[in-house]
């Protein structure tokens, strides 16, 4: 019987001497692992929430889980810009009927489309001449009329120039701006936010053009380049 015990001890002490003490330590951290995730997964469930990052997205957007449904926040590109974008660009006059007094230089125009394209104004004994990069509206009757945003923006500067009197120029998405120059009653300043239609000023006479009566010269710059307003008016901004 003792004999038979002493068999048995042995055996035992060769079992133990075989479990490498590394890792017995692999395995019991596993387990603790395991149970640590389990618990996660629990009070993940209890409360609901849970905010990762999508793999998936490339803007680096977040998504926020909760329950059963799933919603993208914090996307570069967020439902403000997209509906800035689908705004087509309109005349900023006020009025039924708009005339072009001063229209867009075009160097493959006949002669007289680019004489009514030209400012000339005399400063002292000297006569200048000037390209119109952009087009001078009025109301068809003459009348002062108000001057309104072509687009919504940011106001961007509003300064006093001698011959061109007020000029106030607007920041868009896409690389757009939209300038007004020989603007009366400015009721803006640099860093307002204003939504397409809202009031800049009044049109008046100018000293660039005295003969043109109440007007504004509007231009649309795209990337530092002057476009043709009366090419694109209607057009969407995200399509420039």
């Amino acid at each position: 019987m003792k004999s038979k015990e002493r068999m048995s001890k042995l055996k035992n002490k060769k079992l133990f001497k075989k479990i490498d003490p590394i890792s017995f330590a692999l395995v019991v951290l596993l387990g603790a692992s395991a149970t640590f995730a389990g618990v996660q997964l629990w009070l993940t469930g209890v409360n609901g929430d849970q905010t990762v990052s999508n793999p998936i997205s490339g803007n680096k957007e977040t998504v926020s889980t909760k329950g059963d449904e799933t919603t993208a926040v914090n996307k570069t590109t967020d439902a403000k810009t997209v509906a800035l974008l689908q705004e087509t660009i309109k005349y900023p006059l006020e009025a039924e009927d708009i005339t072009v007094a001063k229209s867009y230089y075009n160097q493959e125009a006949d002669t007289k489309e680019q004489m009514n394209s030209l400012f000339s104004y005399t400063v002292g004994e000297t006569k200048y001449t000037q390209e119109s990069k952009g087009v001078s509206l009025k109301d068809s009757d003459n009348k002062e009329v108000n001057v309104l945003a072509a687009l919504s923006g940011k106001v961007l500067t509003v300064k006093d120039e001698v011959l061109k009197g007020t000029v106030v120029t607007i920041e868009h998405e896409n690389g757009v701006k939209t300038v007004y120059t020989g603007v009366y009653d400015v009721a803006v300043k640099a860093g307002d936010e204003l939504e397409q239609g809202d009031v800049i000023g009044k049109t008046g006479s100018s000293q660039l053009e005295p003969d043109s009566g109440n007007v504004v010269h509007f231009e649309i710059v795209k990337d530092d380049t002057k476009l043709n307003p009366s090419d694109i008016i209607d057009t969407k901004l995200g399509d420039l």
